[in-house]
């Protein structure tokens, strides 16, 4: 509580800042894409199963007929008469819808289904099973977890995670898709980021202030080492069809895909970089308040040793995340080519080994600056500081 007490004011301006912030940007970047294929989605519950037909195809498909209440929209609480198509096929199998079963279904006529000698155009279609109720359990869970282990400070870092995703859903996406310029939308957003964070967490203090300029300067370098990258490997942006159909959203202002997997790398390495830079700045804090004999070089080298530790389960923590994300990637291009020298050529390859390598850069060069930094702040004179603040 008395963390609370003491950086009240310093809580209460960046929210205030942060909401203003927010605001404005959504403003500014506002942008509606063509709704033209756009489609209704509905929550509704199987209420019932009415009957099963084999389509006898090369594949043996089947339509399942079922009578589902719909539970939100302008059609709540009506029922309703929809049907699920179910394709027998090894790589993609879908479970048959059962009673009681949650899912989203959409009206057959707004996405040319109307079935004939079944009814009229209001019969349903079954689009997918609905199981966003299991994550929001699962993000309530692990929010839960965060105030339980952290205390205040697990407040302070909800705080902090919902400015980031704000930020980002509200200014940085939608910034994009107006045509905005991405390089210059990505840094803002991530030195803010930085700064609203490592503030709500922490305060305003010295150590907060060393894990800032530290963080900055490491996504700073890695921004210009992804940039010259990018220019180096001819990287093109065409990295899969989503990033076709991204080309294609904004034609007045297309998006730029190279700065777009720039952007990726750097807000991709940005929370390790922020754990690195901070996790420094608060040993080296320590230092300050434990060692009876301290100057500027006793603390960098301690502040270095510190960072050889970080530096090797970070670097790791990055590398493994990526692979684990572009797993099926991987596994795709592996299975249908062998060829190392035609696998580490293809742009795909080439993107999750850049985010992988820049971001592990990152990280390599925020520890020198961190820990010079913070020796030299917390070795100043303290004629101008008063407990323990700037």
């Amino acid at each position: 509580m008395d963390f609370i007490k003491k950086d009240w004011k310093t809580y209460l301006i960046v929210i205030i800042v942060s909401i203003i912030v927010i605001a404005i940007g959504r403003d500014i970047c506002s942008y509606s894409v063509d709704g033209k294929y756009d489609l209704d989605y509905y929550s509704a519950k199987v209420l019932q199963i009415d009957k099963i037909e084999e389509l006898h195809n090369e594949s043996n498909d089947r339509k399942i007929y079922f009578t589902a209440k719909v539970l939100d929209g302008p059609y709540k609480g009506e029922i309703v008469n929809a049907f699920q198509r179910v394709e027998n096929t090894d790589a993609y199998k879908v479970r048959d819808v059962k009673v009681n079963d949650s899912i989203v279904i959409i009206p057959a006529k707004t996405v040319g289904f109307a079935e004939q000698g079944v009814g009229d155009d209001a019969l349903w279609t079954f689009s997918l099973f609905k199981t966003s109720n299991y994550l929001i359990i699962l993000v309530i869970v692990f929010l839960l977890m965060i105030i339980v282990i952290g205390k205040w400070k697990g407040v302070n870092t909800i705080l902090a995670l919902a400015i980031t995703t704000l930020l980002i859903l509200f200014v940085f996406i939608p910034s994009v898709l107006k045509g905005y310029n991405i390089y210059i939308s990505t840094l803002l957003c991530s030195i803010y980021i930085i700064i609203s964070s490592l503030l709500l967490i922490n305060g305003f203090n010295k150590k907060t202030l060393c894990a800032i300029i530290g963080n900055i300067f490491g996504i700073l370098v890695s921004a210009i080492i992804a940039l010259i990258m990018n220019k180096v490997l001819n990287i093109n942006g065409l990295l899969n069809e989503n990033y076709i159909y991204l080309s294609l959203v904004n034609p007045e202002h297309p998006i730029d895909l190279r700065a777009m997997i720039w952007s990726g790398i750097i807000i991709g390495s940005l929370g390790a970089v922020m754990d690195v830079a901070m996790a420094i700045a608060s040993s080296m804090n320590e230092l300050n308040e434990k060692m009876k004999d301290k100057s500027f070089k006793s603390m960098f080298v301690s502040g270095m040793n510190i960072g050889k530790d970080s530096i090797g389960t970070m670097a790791n923590t990055l590398i493994l995340a990526y692979i684990g994300c572009s797993m099926s990637t991987v596994l795709l291009l592996f299975s249908y080519n062998k060829n190392l020298l035609y696998l580490f050529n293809i742009e795909a390859i080439i993107v999750e080994v850049l985010q992988a390598i820049i971001g592990s850069i990152g990280i390599l060069l925020t520890v020198p600056l961190t820990a010079v930094f913070s020796a030299w702040i917390f070795n100043r004179k303290e004629k101008n500081i008063k407990n323990g603040n700037l």
